[in-house]
């Protein structure tokens, strides 16, 4: 497994396991599965109601704690009501464990400055090794900058060959925050994409393992989900083959700043 390194240093996978919509009674032997593949990384959120799975899974396997990297949320209904001390109080219990590797503000909702202030108390008082912020576009993050003590490690975005964020990507990586893509796949449907199946099968790789590659050149975290312990393993098998610059600039090309998921402009949950 291939490593990005955070602002503070330390160094998180470069590729995570996604636990979106996969309920609590299945997510347990996913997990394991996942841990037995290769990933160290797994990202769940307070939201997707499957912390308590993933934390009996933590508890069973054969991987030391400080080996693993996990990454939760505060969804939004605590953030407006300002109970982010007790979400992360919630999924510590519940994922069993003494720390949190990567905390997330979900959305950008509420009092963006005050919220903030909770994330950089739990930060440092060692609750969370690392702070960062999902689905923040550029004036959120003005906002959050121009105000905080600590700066947040990560945003959370939705991208993929559709919607590249590019420019948001750049600014990311302007202020040293490093960007992790959610739907990187785009909720499967680029899975069937003719043009990236062309490009695949010119390096005998698969659309994802091509998208996943796309994803690494760029220095983005991506977080594939999968019940297939074969698929599993092939969305780790990036990493002895390179994207040529041409293949990269077609991909590229692809967007059109299409969606899959909400505009963090517009949300109303």
């Amino acid at each position: 497994m291939k490593n990005f390194k955070l602002s503070s240093g330390k160094e998180i996978p470069a590729i995570g396991y996604g636990t979106f919509r996969i309920p609590n009674e299945s997510v347990n032997e996913l997990i394991l599965e996942a841990l037995r593949a290769g990933y160290t990384h797994i990202d769940t959120a307070s939201y997707y109601e499957n912390e308590t799975g993933i934390g009996q899974a933590l508890s069973e396997c054969d991987k030391n704690r400080s080996d693993l990297f996990i990454t939760t949320k505060v969804w939004n209904e605590e953030i407006r009501n300002r109970k982010i001390k007790e979400s992360c109080s919630e999924s510590l219990e519940k994922l069993k464990t003494d720390y949190i590797d990567l905390l997330l503000y979900h959305w950008p909702v509420g009092n963006i400055i005050e919220t903030w202030k909770d994330f950089e108390y739990l930060k440092k008082e060692g609750l969370v090794k690392h702070i960062g912020v999902s689905n923040f576009k550029e004036h959120h993050l003005d906002t959050l900058l121009k105000n905080c003590e600590i700066k947040p490690e990560i945003n959370q975005i939705e991208c993929h060959p559709l919607l590249n964020q590019k420019n948001l990507r750049e600014y990311c990586n302007s202020k040293g925050i490093l960007v992790s893509a959610w739907s990187g796949f785009m909720a499967g449907e680029l899975l069937t994409n003719k043009e990236l199946l062309s490009i695949g099968k010119r390096y005998k790789k698969t659309i994802a393992q091509i998208i996943l590659r796309w994803n690494f050149q760029h220095n983005i975290i991506t977080l594939p989900k999968s019940s297939s312990e074969n698929r599993m393993r092939e969305n780790l098998d990036i990493f002895d083959f390179h994207l040529s610059e041409e293949d990269m600039y077609y991909i590229d090309s692809m967007n059109r700043d299409q969606r899959c998921g909400p505009d963090p402009d517009f949300i109303n949950f």
